[in-house]
């Protein structure tokens, strides 16, 4: 309903609006300040009316939105487009969050000015988490069918058409494109099978068909080979709303391999039992018996194989318990094979069994079956003659052997290996001990019998060669060297023993290698900063005896750009065929890891592979050869300003102390290219300073503490007429000054000997009799100790500005006088009003317009320093304010130049004028017309306003204060008349001067 329209009801509307409460409805100024607040706002955000209503509508938006200013891109919107759709967190009176869908339209008045705003809300956060969580929900639906390793198919139609497959379905079928065919179509192979008739089956019954142990064959094309699998599956009616059976959901799981597994059991046991037969190793399956408590106290023989009765000899013993058959066997004999049954560890030993005819035996237990049934098969050897003879050798090397295996030292025993023309081509590994293992980082056991070669793949040809020297001189050697593959070094001696064969002891001292290097890299890189003066070849230089040390493939310094963002490397050192990294890129575009860079962080990557910063996209770094990196940030002033990197493309990795170093000598380069800068800008400054004191115009001196001159600058030399220097050293600086002067001068010394500055003004002579008046700065010049060493002086010489001093202060008299002329003005104006108006808002309004019309004539007078205006200008700013669109008032007349209490005059009186012609003259319709005109009439001054086409004039009742200021106080201004004609065609106004008046003539 338009409001125009007699219906219309601006309360009801309200009212309307007010009972509202699913929708929030709020009203705003143009700057967003509440005024009005209905009752679903009050619901919906918590805050009453009462609350709201003129505060500002950020308060319910997010922090983050407030600092964005998101309110007032809204109003922007909605005054461009005419409203602005948002979806979006607010915030409630209690600071919880909700979801909201508004609206923003700006509210305009009956004219269509824009008044404000008005904001409609809707909480919608039960409807927004409700859609999320539907969308989660089908997202990791989605995710199980997608990364689900079983295979799964829906099939949709009575002819079971494929709707969708799984990956693991595709592979199943050989990759086949069976989306849209059915299954008839796509898995010919199938239907032979009467695949097809279990899913007409299942769609025709609606009942679910599971599988186990399922044979099928699948051939993906004619000539592809023919696939014989056995498939566990299950056929699931999918179901319509009305409970009708629309399509089948497959799923199913490939279990070929367990099938053929079982049957390799099968003939893996039968070929056992008929090994373990004939075998002369005894083997049996017993089953352990635990007390109350756990304990292990009887086992029951469930099997055993002929070898088994002979070595115990306990024959026909299958079925009972040991106890029974071999009363005197030892408790330990139960608690090993007890711990056996329940924990699954495995043993392997050697025993005694007294109940068993005092025979020793080897043994090894395991746990078989299920774990509850607590059976533990074991393969046992009759060794008590073997151990007789063994123990009489153990007993003999006991002692060596506990020798060799204390030994923080690695040891091998190794032989030459020969080619046909006895040239000696590897070594093979007889014997390591533990430290060996721990030293290279491999099992003992792995090594023995193996060449090295063998063991180390691609191991420098030095390791075999140099050994075999020792095997044909016969003499020992020492040496330190590096197995490449391992990255490790090694300190050791290696020594024949005759027959091709050698000893060799040995330790790891990678650490002591890699810290010797960078100690000699360290020295390296602080005599070559030494000797350079260059930032860019100390940088290069650095970059260079870093990467040889750590023997990577590249290092180098960028600078980063203000943004944090533009990444510039000028050069870099590179290993052989490693690339450079010249050039500008982006920092964000090399991983997660820049925002650290910008934070001043040290990152540090073992594989960019592996770490979360990089692993999501490792092609831009592995493009530019990098697998592991260390950058280094370089900051200044809070923000990083430049990045040390090291790169290498193997991963690996980065020692502390590796780390260290980068981070020392990158300390160490910036140190001395801060430290030659620093000189370079001491060199600069100290010439800089020298053209200062010489092209200053400051008297510039130092003192002793006699206050005797022992320098000047040579601007000052300047300034002061000082031809010479040497006729004015030494010579008391005081005695410069004379009167008052001196007085000041000498203070100033004093205040200066006891550690403060002093300032103070004179007039001193220069050697050329020049008068000048200086200001003076006097201020002690410290030692180390903070006691005065010296004094400095510096004189300025401020005459010019003196002499301003003093012409202002006039200025400011005459400024004085004429202020307190137009305040009089001012207050008669103001007086009159007031005694005239007939209410305080009409007096205000009075007063204000006629005060801003003297405002406007007095810019005018400003620009001619108050001397004269002229009679255009008066005019053109007195009638500005009250000019029509279509300039229905004219003006004319020549160049005449007024007083300052004439254009004030006569500025009161158009103002007048033009206020009474726009409320009931020639101004008030839209075909009036106002002419102004002044001129010189014989010799004297006339102005003229002449309103036309305006409502008939009738003359006033009684007489008010515009017209006795038009008519009587102007006219007095020029020592003519003023009158007002009152002609019903239109309102006339003449204002005469005396043509006594000069200053009227332009």
């Amino acid at each position: 309903m338009r409001r125009d329209e007699p219906s219309y009801s601006p309360a009801r509307d309200r009212q309307i609006i007010q009972s509202i409460t699913e929708f929030a409805i709020i009203a705003t100024d143009r700057e967003g300040i509440v005024t009005d607040w209905n009752a679903g706002a009050e619901q919906i955000l918590g805050w009453s009316a009462w609350e709201m209503v003129g505060r500002t509508a950020e308060l319910f938006f997010t922090p983050e939105d407030r600092e964005s200013g998101r309110a007032f891109k809204e109003m922007a919107i909605a005054l461009e487009t005419g409203r602005a759709l948002d979806e979006r967190w607010h915030l409630k009176r209690d600071g919880s969050p909700f979801w909201a869908s508004g609206e923003m339209m700006p509210l305009l008045d009956e004219e269509d000015r824009h008044t404000g705003f008005v904001k409609v809300l809707r909480d919608r956060t039960e409807q927004t988490v409700a859609q999320r969580a539907r969308r989660d929900d089908q997202e990791q639906l989605e995710a199980i069918f997608s990364q689900s390793p079983s295979f799964m198919a829906l099939l949709r139609g009575p002819e079971h058409r494929f709707e969708r497959v799984n990956p693991g379905y595709s592979k199943l079928v050989g990759g086949r494109d069976v989306v849209g065919r059915t299954v008839a179509e796509a898995l010919p192979e199938a239907a032979a099978q009467g695949f097809v008739d279990l899913l007409d089956d299942v769609y025709r019954r609606g009942l679910a068909h599971h599988a186990t142990d399922t044979p099928i064959t699948l051939q993906a094309g004619p000539n592809a080979p023919a696939k014989h699998l056995y498939l566990d599956f299950v056929y699931q009616p999918i179901r319509d709303a009305d409970g009708l059976v629309v399509g089948i959901f497959v799923e199913g799981v490939d279990v070929t391999e367990r099938i053929f597994g079982a049957r390799r059991l099968r003939e893996t046991e039968d070929r056992y039992r008929a090994l373990a037969e004939n075998v002369d190793v005894g083997m049996c399956v017993v089953e352990m018996k635990f007390d109350e408590t756990g304990k292990s106290i009887d086992y029951r023989i469930v099997d055993g194989n002929p070898a088994y009765e002979r070595h115990t000899g306990l024959y026909g013993s299958v079925g009972k318990w040991v106890t029974e058959v071999a009363p005197g066997l030892e408790p330990h004999w139960f608690d090993t094979y007890g711990h056996v049954a329940l924990s699954g560890e495995p043993a392997r030993f050697e025993l005694g069994a007294t109940g068993l005819g005092n025979r020793m035996f080897e043994v090894e237990a395991h746990r078989v079956g299920v774990p509850d049934r607590h059976h533990v098969a074991i393969l046992f050897t009759d060794v008590t003659d073997r151990r007789r003879v063994a123990a009489d050798l153990a007993d003999s090397e006991r002692k060596w052997r506990s020798l060799f295996e204390r030994l923080q030292e690695g040891f091998i025993l190794g032989k030459v290996v020969r080619d046909a023309e006895g040239r000696v081509t590897d070594w093979r590994y007889e014997e390591v001990n533990q430290a060996w293992g721990d030293l290279v980082g491999i099992s003992p056991k792995s090594a023995a019998g193996r060449t090295i070669r063998e063991v180390f793949p691609g191991i420098e040809d030095e390791w075999v060669n140099e050994f075999a020297v020792v095997v044909d001189s016969g003499e020992t050697i020492r040496f330190t060297r590096q197995v490449g593959s391992l990255g490790r070094w090694y300190d050791g001696v290696c020594q024949p023993i005759g027959d091709d064969r050698f000893t060799v002891l040995f330790l790891e001292v990678t650490d002591r290698v890699r810290a010797e290097a960078r100690r000699e890299a360290m020295a390296d890189l602080s005599q070559a900063l030494s000797a350079m003066t260059a930032p860019d070849e100390m940088s290069a230089a650095a970059a260079r005896i870093i990467g040889q040390a750590l023997g990577v493939g590249r290092v180098g310094y960028g600078t980063v750009g203000t943004d944090g963002e533009a990444f510039t490397v000028p050069n870099d050192w590179t290993a052989e065929g490693y690339p450079t990294l010249a050039g500008t890129y982006r920092m964000d575009d090399y991983g997660g890891y820049a925002e650290d860079l910008r934070q001043g962080r040290t990152v540090v990557i073992p594989d960019i592979r592996l770490d979360p910063r990089t692993a999501s996209d490792t092609a831009p770094l592995e493009s530019v050869s990098v697998r592991r990196l260390i950058n280094l940030p370089i900051v200044e002033n809070g923000r990083t300003v430049a990045v040390l990197y090291v790169n290498d493309d193997e991963p690996g990795e980065w020692l502390p102390e590796e780390v260290a170093f980068v981070a020392d000598a990158a300390g160490r380069t910036r140190t001395a290219i801060q430290r030659r800068r620093a000189e370079e800008e001491l060199r600069e400054n100290e010439a800089f300073m020298r053209s200062v004191l010489a092209s200053s115009s400051d008297c510039i001196k130092v003192l002793d503490l006699d206050a005797n001159i022992v320098f000047m600058s040579e601007g000052g030399q300047r300034v002061m007429d000082v031809s010479d220097f040497n006729a004015i050293a030494g010579c008391p600086w005081p005695d410069f000054w004379q009167g008052e002067g001196n007085v000041a001068a000498k203070e100033a010394i004093a205040s200066a000997l006891a550690g403060k500055p002093a300032a103070f003004q004179g007039y001193a002579d220069t050697m050329k009799g020049t008068r000048r008046y200086w200001d003076v700065q006097v201020s002690p010049i410290c030692g180390v100790d903070g006691r005065p060493e010296r004094i400095l002086s510096v004189s300025r010489d401020i005459s010019e500005l003196k002499a301003s001093e003093e012409a202002r202060a006039v200025l400011n008299q005459e400024l004085s006088h004429r202020m307190k002329n137009l305040l009089a003005m001012v207050q008669a104006i103001t007086a009159q009003t007031m005694r005239q108006a007939r209410s305080l808002e009409e007096a205000n309004e009075a007063v204000f317009t006629r005060i801003s019309a003297l405002a406007r004539t007095q810019d005018i007078l400003t620009r001619s320093n108050f001397e004269e205006a002229d009679i255009g200008e008066v005019v053109n700013a007195a009638i500005g304010p009250h000019q029509t669109k279509d300039h229905r008032i004219e003006a004319d007349g020549p160049r005449l130049g007024l007083t300052a209490q004439q254009a004030l005059g006569l500025s009161l009186a158009i103002h007048e004028l033009a206020t009474n012609a726009a409320k009931y003259g020639a101004l008030s319709n839209e075909t009036g017309r106002v002419a102004m005109s002044w001129g010189l009439v014989d010799g004297a001054f006339e102005f003229r306003w002449i309103e036309t086409g305006g409502p008939a004039v009738t003359p006033p009742t009684r007489r008010g204060f515009g017209s006795k200021l038009i008519e009587r106080i102007v006219a007095s201004y020029f020592d003519g008349a003023g009158h007002i004609d009152f002609d019903p065609a239109g309102i006339r106004f003449t204002l005469t001067g005396a043509p006594a008046r000069p200053a009227c003539l332009a």
